[in-house]
């Protein structure tokens, strides 16, 4: 373990330093915009690998950061089929781009794609439940889906009124997901990890 997160400390140095030098050398010769695009990206790399090795570090931190991993294929799905439904889809009808029933509903399809590919991962490698019971599977069921229905509240307004403001819909969905996530992370940790002395904590 040690052993990898020095590593993830040496990646993260090779970038910050990579990308130092690059935004010097950028700045001078006044490149495009798309090659400082690409060093700010490693700097965001950078920036991700020093606190994921941070974050493994400390109590808790493990499954913060697998949760993290869960996010981001969760957040891939999620973004995935609203762009589906809200471009392709949505094209191939002739409906107008920003309709605002349409981008509502190409938010709740996404989200319950989302919603459904993130459970059992997130119960059993993120957070470590493995109690398969009927009554807990119900349980951690019902107050998951309950408790996603509050950040997908967050989600739509949020689309409801960036979209017709003039805020790309790609774009808003890239802000709204950031706080979905984290909004996710703290209902998913009260749902599955289990209080002391209940049976089958860890």
């Amino acid at each position: 373990m040690k052993n990898r997160v020095f590593s993830l400390g040496v990646c993260a140095a090779i970038l910050l330093l990579f990308s130092a030098a690059a935004y010097a050398c950028l700045l001078a010769i006044m490149v495009p915009r798309e090659a400082l695009a690409v060093v700010a990206l490693a700097d965001l790399g950078a920036a991700v690998l020093m606190a994921f090795r941070f974050m493994w570090r400390r109590p808790g931190g493990a499954a913060f950061m697998k949760y993290m991993l869960i996010g981001v294929a969760t957040t891939a799905v999620n973004y995935v089929c609203y762009w589906l439904l809200a471009h392709p889809l949505r094209q191939a009808l002739g409906i107008e781009a920003g309709h605002t029933a349409w981008v509502a509903l190409s938010t709740a399809v996404s989200w319950l794609a989302a919603v459904v590919f993130s459970f059992f991962p997130n119960k059993t490698y993120a957070f470590g439940s493995h109690d398969w019971s009927r009554r807990t599977l119900i349980r951690e069921g019902r107050t998951f889906f309950l408790s996603r229905l509050l950040t997908f509240a967050f989600d739509l307004v949020f689309m409801m009124i960036a979209v017709p403001l003039g805020m790309h819909d790609m774009v808003a969905k890239i802000f709204s997901n950031i706080v979905v996530v984290i909004g996710n992370f703290v209902t998913s940790k009260l749902i599955f990890l289990k209080k002391p002395g209940r049976q089958g904590a860890s």
